[in-house]
Protein backbone atom coordinates (compact mmCIF):
# COMPACT_ATOMS: atom_id res chain seq x y z
CA UNK A 1 0.00 0.00 0.00
CA UNK A 2 2.80 2.39 0.89
CA UNK A 3 4.49 1.74 -2.46
CA UNK A 4 1.28 2.65 -4.28
CA UNK A 5 0.95 5.88 -2.31
CA UNK A 6 4.59 6.80 -2.95
CA UNK A 7 4.26 5.88 -6.63
CA UNK A 8 1.12 7.97 -7.08
CA UNK A 9 2.73 10.88 -5.23
CA UNK A 10 5.82 10.67 -7.44
CA UNK A 11 3.64 10.49 -10.58
CA UNK A 12 1.62 13.53 -9.49
CA UNK A 13 4.82 15.42 -8.70
CA UNK A 14 6.30 14.56 -12.11
CA UNK A 15 3.06 15.56 -13.84
CA UNK A 16 3.07 18.92 -12.04
CA UNK A 17 6.69 19.56 -13.01
CA UNK A 18 6.02 18.54 -16.62
CA UNK A 19 2.99 20.83 -16.82
CA UNK A 20 5.02 23.70 -15.41
CA UNK A 21 7.85 23.12 -17.90
CA UNK A 22 5.38 23.01 -20.76
CA UNK A 23 3.36 26.09 -19.86
CA UNK A 24 6.09 28.31 -18.42
CA UNK A 25 9.07 27.43 -20.62
CA UNK A 26 8.34 25.47 -23.77
CA UNK A 27 5.12 27.12 -24.99
CA UNK A 28 6.43 30.69 -24.54
CA UNK A 29 9.56 29.77 -26.51
CA UNK A 30 7.43 28.26 -29.27
CA UNK A 31 5.17 31.34 -29.39
CA UNK A 32 8.23 33.61 -29.60
CA UNK A 33 9.60 31.57 -32.50
CA UNK A 34 12.79 30.67 -30.61
CA UNK A 35 12.87 27.16 -32.03
CA UNK A 36 16.56 26.49 -31.42
CA UNK A 37 16.23 27.47 -27.74
CA UNK A 38 13.06 25.38 -27.61
CA UNK A 39 15.02 22.38 -28.90
CA UNK A 40 17.79 22.98 -26.36
CA UNK A 41 15.21 23.17 -23.57
CA UNK A 42 13.56 19.97 -24.82
CA UNK A 43 16.99 18.36 -24.51
CA UNK A 44 18.17 19.99 -21.27
CA UNK A 45 15.03 19.78 -19.13
CA UNK A 46 14.79 15.95 -19.20
CA UNK A 47 18.50 15.77 -18.37
CA UNK A 48 17.90 18.03 -15.36
CA UNK A 49 14.93 15.88 -14.32
CA UNK A 50 17.01 12.72 -14.62
CA UNK A 51 19.74 14.39 -12.56
CA UNK A 52 17.22 15.38 -9.90
CA UNK A 53 15.91 11.81 -9.76
CA UNK A 54 19.46 10.44 -9.47
CA UNK A 55 20.23 12.98 -6.73
CA UNK A 56 17.13 12.01 -4.74
CA UNK A 57 17.92 8.29 -5.19
CA UNK A 58 21.49 8.94 -4.04
CA UNK A 59 20.26 10.68 -0.91
CA UNK A 60 17.96 7.75 -0.19
CA UNK A 61 20.76 5.23 -0.75
CA UNK A 62 23.07 7.27 1.49
CA UNK A 63 20.52 7.28 4.32
CA UNK A 64 19.74 3.57 3.95
CA UNK A 65 23.45 2.68 3.89
CA UNK A 66 24.13 4.82 6.93
CA UNK A 67 21.21 3.32 8.87
CA UNK A 68 22.31 -0.17 7.87
CA UNK A 69 25.75 0.35 9.32
CA UNK A 70 24.72 2.31 12.39
CA UNK A 71 21.84 0.09 13.45
CA UNK A 72 22.27 -3.22 11.63
CA UNK A 73 25.98 -4.02 11.91
CA UNK A 74 26.84 -5.60 15.26
CA UNK A 75 30.58 -5.31 14.58
CA UNK A 76 30.21 -1.57 14.06
CA UNK A 77 28.35 -1.26 17.37
CA UNK A 78 30.94 -3.36 19.20
CA UNK A 79 33.76 -1.18 17.86
CA UNK A 80 31.84 1.94 18.91
CA UNK A 81 31.55 0.59 22.45
CA UNK A 82 35.28 -0.21 22.52
CA UNK A 83 36.06 3.32 21.28
CA UNK A 84 34.10 4.81 24.19
CA UNK A 85 36.00 2.67 26.68
CA UNK A 86 38.70 4.76 28.40
CA UNK A 87 40.94 1.71 28.77
CA UNK A 88 41.33 1.31 25.00
CA UNK A 89 44.90 2.23 24.09
CA UNK A 90 45.82 4.76 21.39
CA UNK A 91 47.05 2.17 18.85
CA UNK A 92 43.89 0.07 19.20
CA UNK A 93 41.79 3.25 19.11
CA UNK A 94 43.38 4.30 15.78
CA UNK A 95 42.77 0.83 14.35
CA UNK A 96 39.13 0.84 15.49
CA UNK A 97 38.57 4.35 14.12
CA UNK A 98 39.99 3.27 10.77
CA UNK A 99 37.70 0.26 10.70
CA UNK A 100 34.71 2.45 11.59
CA UNK A 101 35.55 4.95 8.86
CA UNK A 102 36.02 2.12 6.38
CA UNK A 103 32.61 0.67 7.24
CA UNK A 104 30.99 4.08 6.88
CA UNK A 105 32.75 4.73 3.57
CA UNK A 106 31.57 1.38 2.17
CA UNK A 107 28.02 2.21 3.25
CA UNK A 108 28.11 5.79 1.90
CA UNK A 109 29.92 5.16 -1.39
CA UNK A 110 26.91 4.00 -3.49
CA UNK A 111 24.77 6.92 -2.35
CA UNK A 112 27.57 9.42 -2.87
CA UNK A 113 28.14 8.06 -6.38
CA UNK A 114 24.46 8.61 -7.25
CA UNK A 115 24.62 12.10 -5.73
CA UNK A 116 27.63 12.92 -7.90
CA UNK A 117 25.96 11.55 -11.04
CA UNK A 118 22.81 13.52 -10.26
CA UNK A 119 24.75 16.72 -9.70
CA UNK A 120 26.63 16.18 -12.95
CA UNK A 121 23.42 15.64 -14.92
CA UNK A 122 21.84 18.74 -13.40
CA UNK A 123 24.93 20.75 -14.33
CA UNK A 124 24.99 19.30 -17.87
CA UNK A 125 21.32 20.11 -18.45
CA UNK A 126 21.83 23.62 -17.13
CA UNK A 127 24.77 24.13 -19.48
CA UNK A 128 22.66 23.04 -22.44
CA UNK A 129 19.79 25.36 -21.50
CA UNK A 130 21.66 28.41 -20.22
CA UNK A 131 25.23 28.48 -21.49
CA UNK A 132 24.94 27.00 -24.97
CA UNK A 133 22.52 29.62 -26.39
CA UNK A 134 24.73 32.43 -25.08
CA UNK A 135 27.85 30.77 -26.42
CA UNK A 136 26.23 30.46 -29.84
CA UNK A 137 25.18 34.12 -29.77
CA UNK A 138 21.44 33.51 -29.45
CA UNK A 139 21.10 35.74 -26.37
Amino acid sequence: MLRWILGLTAAAFLAAISWSMLTETLLPLARAGAYFELALNCLGLPVILAGTAAFVWGGWRFLIGNAGVMYGDETFAERAIRLRDRETGPAVRRQLEGQQLGALWRAWRPGLAWLAVGGGLIAAGSVVINWLPAALGLR
